[in-house]
């Protein structure tokens, strides 16, 4: 599968799931964080994927040791696992 194809048809999916009723805001945030990252590497190649991982690992872990756990690091690893996930997904 192709990073383009896999982030259009997940971010089509949680746009399907964000639209139901009840979702905790939490929930909500982490999702958009995640359509966030996909639209943003989209267009890219594989190697520019690894790299905005290894950013944000680096700029999550920065993050991390100032501030500890709250929404803002959150949104970090819901985003680096989404990176994770292309990279495990897709081909080049």
């Amino acid at each position: 599968m192709k990073i383009k194809e896999y982030a259009t048809e997940r971010i089509k999916d949680i746009q399907e799931f964000l639209k139901g009723d009840g979702i905790e805001e939490s929930i909500r945030r982490n999702n958009y964080s995640v359509i966030e990252i996909l639209e943003y590497i989209e267009d890219m190649c594989m190697a520019e994927v690894k790299e905005t991982l290894e950013r944000f690992e680096k700029k999550f872990e920065i993050y991390y040791e100032r501030n500890g756990f709250d929404e803002i690091s959150d949104e970090y690893m819901q985003q680096i696992a989404t990176l994770k996930s292309v990279i495990n997904m897709c081909q080049e």
